[in-house]
């Protein structure tokens, strides 16, 4: 089993931290698209975009990733489920407009608005 690593990043606009184990289990906002690569595939992405990448040593250097990386909570879901007045898992999400802070109003496929039902 191999030991688990943090990793800086740093280019000319972030410095970002991610954690790995010979997999990337966690990783800054910026990073966050590596999650599950094998520590490779990182390094080659890495010295492509021309970005430095040291590990981490000093405890001083691992808290700050730590908090950086806030492994003191849980990872959260990468999907957030959403749930119907009835219980069941909706799906049908209507009047949803991430960007402007809207969650809209979520259906399962039996209560969806008739209105927004295509015609068969």
């Amino acid at each position: 089993m191999n030991r688990v690593r943090f990793i800086r990043v740093t280019s000319d606009k972030f410095t970002a931290y991610f954690q790995t184990d010979g997999v990337i289990t966690r990783a800054s906002k910026v990073l966050g698209f590596m999650v599950g690569w094998e520590d490779a595939k990182a390094r080659s992405v890495i010295k492509r975009s021309g970005w430095k990448a040291s590990q981490i040593i000093t405890s001083e250097g691992k808290q700050e990733a730590i908090e950086a990386l806030d492994l003191a909570s849980p990872p959260s879901a990468a999907l957030e489920e959403h749930i119907c007045h009835c219980g069941k898992r909706a799906s049908f999400g209507y009047g949803v407009r991430l960007r402007k802070g809207k969650i809209g109003t979520w259906n399962c496929f039996e209560h969806r608005p008739a209105d927004q039902c295509a015609a068969a």
